[in-house]
């Protein structure tokens, strides 16, 4: 039986084809498969971000006590260092001031009252020492009897005479060694006895006596005849 739609075109229904179906349903699918893929990649990847920072916090956790013992270990060496460093700069200063306490207790002379004892005992002292810039300087102004003196020792005494302490005070100034500020005196007397004492101050600087080398004389070459004869 043959069938005739005798409605207007516009009436007509019409018919579409299926792939446009199959394309409607495919494309959500393939957007969500895309999208499913892709938060599944992140998701691993930020596991695996997760699990490297964990390994390495348990990483530094481990090697955390061994930081702390190199740490300890290396503020220790440097306080060696420093303490050796200081032995061996104190030691050079011993070994200094006794050639130098040496050199000065030696000058001082004997009494002229009694040539059994020396004209003065020593109560106490100090050294130190005095840059050569400042020692030409204070040459050049008279100070220690105009010498340039590297190291002074200030120090109290006592004698039992003035006249110790004028012999003590030559002895120092007569010598190219040494150069002396004297700053006087005062007169006492023993609590033991009825022998009177002078107590005096004074500061003796010592002349550094380390020889010169003298200066290498420069090489003169030896002179050439013409043609190198």
């Amino acid at each position: 039986m043959i069938r005739i739609n005798l409605l207007p075109k516009t009436l007509r229904k019409r018919v579409e084809p299926g792939w446009w179906r199959l394309i409607a349903i495919a494309v959500p699918l393939v957007a969500f498969a895309v999208m499913l893929g892709v938060q599944l990649s992140a998701n691993a990847e930020r596991d695996r971000l997760a699990q490297t920072r964990d390994d390495r916090t348990t990483e530094l956790a481990l090697l955390q006590k061994y930081i702390t013992a190199q740490s300890e270990l290396t503020a220790q060496q440097k306080e060696l260092e420093a303490t050796t460093g200081i032995k061996a700069q104190l030691e050079r200063e011993r070994v200094a001031w006794s050639r130098e306490i040496g050199q000065f207790t030696s000058q001082i002379p004997r009494s002229t009252d009694n040539p059994n004892r020396l004209a003065a005992s020593l109560q106490n002292m100090t050294l130190s020492r005095i840059d050569p810039a400042a020692a030409t300087a204070s040459a050049a102004t008279g100070l220690y009897d105009g010498k340039a003196v590297t190291t002074q020792i200030t120090f109290t005494a006592k004698a039992t005479s003035a006249n110790d302490i004028e012999v003590f005070q030559r002895a120092f100034e007569n010598s190219d060694r040494f150069g002396i500020q004297f700053g006087g005196y005062t007169r006492g007397q023993d609590s033991t006895s009825a022998i009177p004492t002078y107590s005096f101050n004074a500061i003796v600087g010592i002349v550094d006596q380390t020889p010169v080398a003298p200066p290498t004389p420069p090489v003169t070459p030896a002179p050439t005849t013409p043609g190198g004869q």
